[in-house]
């Protein structure tokens, strides 16, 4: 957890990749709040910048959270487009 917010914070921008391995990292640690706010940025973000794949993938991620459910690599189907996303 404290990688994901350590390179979220070196950023300095608001990057979706960054914002979804956070949002990742807070479910992972039981922080869904935190998730969940996470997730809506680089969803907000994703939309700004056109990439509607990434914004779809990403709501599957809030539903995950907002059941209090952390992303893993076993989440089926979810992971694999997570990690051929190109955008």
């Amino acid at each position: 957890m404290q990688f994901a917010l350590t390179a979220h914070q070196l950023e300095k921008t608001n990057d979706v990749r960054s914002l979804e391995i956070l949002a990742a990292a807070y479910a992972q640690s039981g922080r869904f709040e935190e998730a969940i706010e996470s997730v809506q940025e680089a969803i907000r973000l994703a939309e700004r910048d056109g990439k509607k794949e990434t914004a779809a993938t990403d709501q599957k991620l809030l539903q995950l959270f907002q059941t209090s459910q952390a992303y893993t690599e076993e989440t089926p189907r979810l992971s694999l487009f997570l990690h051929e996303q190109g955008e």
